[in-house]
């Protein structure tokens, strides 16, 4: 089968869940036998939108880079929604369809990619499935999260315009960080200061509403282009019911299936280190969203609950120690993929407590993976994974001291719970890769 992925580009440049996702199911369907390809927003340059074709990389996967492609927003926002749907007058899209005979195109971000793109796939026949990674087509900030951290049920253009007050990528900046420049230095101090002042910027919520230059209207065509673009899908790959349920409340008229996703790096169960204290890892980094302020809270509440001998160890981003004050809370940065063993192998419980809606969430499957259970805040997709153990790992969001009593029944309870985590099996990339063929397949028969 000839396969042609639309994603936001290859690591290191671009990195995350999503990249993570596609890079391993494109790897895992070339040992398949399958013709992978992968299609991605460039860099710009003088001229029309045109399509460069890379030579195969080392993973046998063949690579086109769309050179002046649309904006891309990522975790920025969007200030002026004008660029974000502008038309491509080349026909590079045609000549790409008409050259090349793809059987089913796999799409995990519409970010930078025009219209025009999808409209012509159509016009070829060919079946496209999209898979729901974020919520980007509802969202021009990705997590439908308002600054005042309550959930955006209705993804109006009036709200939109004013959550995105003062924030996104300004259009030279959206030229740098598309640039093999930017590519090249990303990780340099210089560069991680930038993108460190521009996430600032995103939480920064003493704003005022005139000082956006774009209208309610832009915000409403925004709305309107990347909807219809979900309407020229033949499937939507709901990555969790969690996922579905929310993509139909707002586009309740599409065809959807859900079929939960994986990775190559899943983790093999560890052996179990029991300690004197009771070992809680929060892998989710320092942001609000992530629910880092409600962890700290519900640890706080413990030692009144007579559950004194614990420790919390935090990893995943740049934490400021001098906001945490107590001796049992360890600050352990940023890890990597081959790191998850050892940090299983000390971890009694996993918390995944997200404020926003997260379509799926490989840390849950990660540490299940690796045999260690996980509680999670009920806005996580992966919670499905969790129903089955002999207490409710599931606690709503936004409630610390119910995080607090769940970790004390989780420790009194452990026995059961750590054996149901070790006897817990986790579908493999290569078993998820036939579930994916399955629905190309069935796309392709329609």
């Amino acid at each position: 089968m000839r396969i042609l992925h639309v994603s936001q580009g290859m690591p290191p440049f671009r990195v995350g869940g999503l990249t993570k996702y596609c890079v391993d199911l494109m790897c895992e369907q070339v040992k398949q036998g399958h013709q992978v390809s992968l299609i991605y927003p460039g860099s710009y340059s003088v001229g029309k939108t045109r399509i460069k074709k890379q030579k195969i990389n080392q993973m046998g996967i063949v690579e086109y880079k769309i050179i002046n492609p649309l904006p891309m927003a990522l975790v920025f926002g969007i200030n002026k929604p004008s660029r974000y749907i502008k038309k491509c007058a080349s026909k590079c899209y045609k000549t790409l369809f008409k050259k090349e005979k793809f059987d089913v195109i796999h799409i995990h971000c519409i970010m930078g990619i025009h219209r025009e793109f999808f409209l012509e796939a159509k016009k070829n026949g060919i079946p496209m499935i999209f898979t729901t990674h974020d919520y980007y087509v509802f969202c021009p900030r990705c997590i439908l999260l308002k600054d005042n951290q309550k959930i955006c049920r209705t993804s109006s253009p009036t709200e939109c315009r004013e959550c995105n007050v003062g924030k996104g990528l300004s259009k030279k900046q959206e030229i740098v960080m598309q640039s093999g420049f930017y590519e090249k230095y990303k990780y340099s101090v210089a560069m991680t200061k930038i993108r460190k002042k521009l996430r600032n910027k995103i939480k920064n919520t003493d704003k005022d509403i005139r000082a956006t230059i774009a209208s309610v209207k832009e915000y409403e065509q925004l709305h309107k282009y990347n909807r219809s673009i979900l309407y020229l899908m033949n499937l939507i790959h709901c990555n969790s019911h969690l996922t579905e349920q929310i993509f139909r409340s707002y586009e309740p008229n599409l065809n959807y299936q859900t079929a939960s996703i994986t990775n190559l790096n899943m983790p093999k169960k560890v052996r179990h280190i029991v300690h004197k204290e009771f070992s809680i890892t929060y892998l989710g980094g320092p942001n609000i969203e992530k629910g880092f302020t409600d962890v700290i809270e519900a640890v706080s509440e413990l030692d009144d609950l007579k559950l004194d001998n614990w420790k919390l160890y935090l990893y995943g981003g740049q934490y400021d120690a001098s906001k945490i004050n107590d001796r049992r809370i360890r600050i352990c940065g940023g890890y990597k993929a081959e790191d998850l063993k050892r940090i299983f192998q000390n971890t009694d419980v996993v918390i995944v407590y997200s404020r926003c809606y997260e379509t799926f969430g490989f840390v849950v499957e990660e540490a299940l993976s690796a045999g260690i259970p996980v509680i999670v805040s009920d806005r996580v997709g992966a919670k499905e994974l969790v129903t089955s153990a002999p207490v409710n790992l599931i606690v709503p969001a936004i409630t610390p001291h119910k995080l607090s009593k769940k970790l004390v029944e989780v420790k009194e309870k452990y026995p059961a719970i750590l054996q149901w985590a070790q006897n817990l099996k986790i579908t493999s990339m290569s078993e998820h890769c036939k579930e994916i063929e399955i629905l190309y397949k069935e796309t392709i028969n329609q």
